[in-house]
C-alpha cells in the first residue's frame, strides 16, 4: 500500500503541474512574454499570449515537423458535453432517434495521432508545455509493436512504409497490462492498466518508458476519428462522412496497435448495458451530421457523454457513514472551513474508507465545522451520520471511490442508521476499472 500511494502522490504532482501549466495567471504569461522579448499587443487574453509564446517556441526552431504543424491545426481536441446536464427530452433522442451514434468511453489519455510518409507517426498531447508553450510531444516515449513481427519499433521507423497518404486521427492511448515503475523511479510502484498506468509511461524518461513497453506491457490505441487526410482538413465533414475516412485509415494499420472504436446505431441501451457489465467506463454519443469542433467548448449537438454509475450497477442507494474529515487547501473560498468528508461502511466486520467527497454547498461546509485550538474541525455530532454517494469507479488497490459526489438534495439521512451501512467486497472488486 505505501507503493501504490508514493506513485499515486507522484501522479497527482504531475497533474497538477498539467493543471499549473494549463492555469497559468495573465500576468505569468506577461512575464514570460516580456523575458523572451515578444511585442504584446493592446488587446489580448491568456490564449493570445499562449500562441505568441508557441509562435516563439517555433521561430527558433531549426525544423518544424509536418506532424507538429499539422497538430497546431487544432486548437483543442473535441470536448464532450456531459449527459448529465442535458434534459430529458434531449435524453431521450439519443437513445431513439437514428441522428445519433454511440462509442465505448475508454479511460486512458487522449492523443493526437499525426503520420507523414517522410516522417512517420508523431503522437501529441491535448496540452501545451510549460517550457514551449506548444503541444506536449509524446513521441519519444512510444514503441510501437507489429502484431506480424512481433517487434517493437519507434514511430520513425514507419515513414515511407506506410503508402504515401498523410492523416490526423483522435484516439485514447491504452496499455495491455498491469505495469510496475519501482525499478525507474523511487517513489514508483504498482499501477492498472488505464488512465495512471498510461500517465507513469508518458511522464518517465523515454529509456524508461520504452523498456516498460518492452518487458512488461505494452501501449495501444482506440482510434475514433479522422481530422485530415492529405492536408485536407476533413474535421469540417460530418461524422458519417469521417467515419469513411477512418474505416480506410484503418485497414492499413490493422497489425499494429491502433484500434478502431465500433460504432454502433441500433440496440444502444443494450450495448451501453453490455458496457457497464463488461467494467467500461462509459459511451459517448456522436450526432451523425455534425462535424469536429476543435475547441474546448463543450456542445450538446456534437459529443455527449454518458459515464458509468456505481449505483447504477449497485441496483440501490449507496449509503455511507461520516468517519472524519480533510482539511481544507490553503487559498481555497473555505478556508478555515473543513475541506471534505471521510466516508466508509462496514465491510467483512470491520469499518472501510471508501470515499472522500471535498465538494459540497458552502451552507452545508459552514454548519458542519468548528474552529477548535484554531483549526477548523469537524463537529462532533456530525460523525456517523449516513449520506447517500455515487461515483464512477474504484480504486484498484484501495477500493476507494474516485471522484465520489454526494446527494446533497436530500442531505443526511436522519431515517438511517451508520450500522446498516454495508457492502459485500466481491461487488467493490467488480466495480475496478
Amino acid at each position: 500500500y505505501g507503493d501504490h500511494r508514493d506513485l499515486h502522490r507522484l501522479i497527482r504532482r504531475q497533474r497538477q503541474m498539467c493543471i499549473r501549466d494549463r492555469n497559468r495567471t495573465f500576468k505569468q504569461l506577461v512575464d514570460e512574454c516580456n523575458k523572451r522579448n515578444i511585442k504584446i499587443p493592446e488587446k489580448n487574453t491568456k490564449q493570445t499570449l499562449i500562441k505568441l509564446l508557441g509562435n516563439k517556441s517555433l521561430q527558433e526552431m531549426s525544423y518544424v515537423p509536418w506532424g507538429l504543424r499539422a497538430r497546431l491545426r487544432i486548437d483543442n481536441p473535441m470536448l464532450c458535453f456531459p449527459y448529465k446536464r442535458l434534459n430529458k427530452f434531449e435524453r431521450y433522442n439519443l437513445w431513439e432517434s437514428k441522428d445519433w451514434a454511440l462509442e465505448e468511453k475508454f479511460d486512458g489519455v487522449r492523443v493526437i495521432i499525426t503520420y507523414n510518409p517522410h516522417e512517420g507517426f508523431m503522437f501529441f498531447s491535448r496540452n501545451v508545455s510549460v517550457n514551449t508553450f506548444l503541444p506536449t510531444d509524446y513521441t519519444n516515449n512510444i514503441l510501437l509493436y507489429n502484431d506480424n513481427t512481433g517487434k517493437f519499433t519507434t514511430p520513425d521507423f514507419w515513414a515511407y512504409r506506410l503508402g504515401e497518404h498523410s492523416f490526423v486521427l483522435d484516439s485514447e492511448m491504452m496499455i495491455t497490462d498491469n505495469i510496475n515503475t519501482e525499478e525507474f523511479t523511487y517513489r514508483g510502484g504498482k499501477t492498472g492498466t488505464g488512465l495512471n498506468a498510461c500517465t507513469s509511461i508518458l511522464t518517465l524518461d523515454s529509456k524508461s518508458a520504452h523498456e516498460i513497453q518492452r518487458t512488461q506491457a505494452h501501449v495501444y490505441f482506440n482510434v475514433f476519428d479522422c481530422l485530415e487526410y492529405d492536408d485536407c482538413l476533413i474535421w469540417t465533414k460530418s461524422f458519417k462522412e469521417r467515419i469513411g475516412y477512418l474505416n480506410g485509415v484503418c485497414k492499413n494499420l490493422k497489425y499494429l496497435q491502433f484500434k478502431q472504436s465500433k460504432v454502433v446505431y441500433i440496440n444502444k441501451r443494450e450495448f451501453y448495458n453490455t458496457v457497464i457489465k463488461n467494467g467500461g467506463e462509459g459511451v459517448i454519443f456522436k450526432r451523425l451530421d455534425s462535424p469536429y469542433y476543435p475547441t474546448s467548448t463543450r456542445r450538446r449537438d456534437g459529443f455527449v457523454k454518458l459515464k458509468r454509475s456505481v449505483k447504477e450497477a449497485y441496483g440501490k442507494d449507496i449509503d455511507v457513514f461520516v468517519s472524519g474529515y480533510v482539511e481544507a487547501t490553503k487559498g481555497k473560498a473555505w478556508d478555515g472551513l473543513i475541506g471534505g468528508l471521510k466516508l466508509s461502511i462496514i465491510l467483512g466486520g470491520g469499518y472501510h474508507w471508501i470515499a472522500t467527497v471535498t465538494t459540497m454547498p458552502l451552507e452545508i461546509r459552514k454548519r458542519i465545522s468548528e474552529i477548535k485550538d484554531g483549526k477548523p474541525v469537524l463537529k462532533k455530532q456530525y460523525y456517523n451520520k449516513v449520506i447517500t454517494i455515487d461515483g464512477q469507479d474504484l480504486s484498484p488497490k484501495s477500493l476507494r471511490f474516485m471522484h465520489a459526489v454526494a446527494d446533497w438534495d436530500v442531505g443526511f439521512r436522519e431515517d438511517k442508521n451508520w450500522y446498516d451501512c454495508t457492502m459485500e467486497l466481491d461487488f467493490l472488486k467488480s466495480q475496478v476499472l
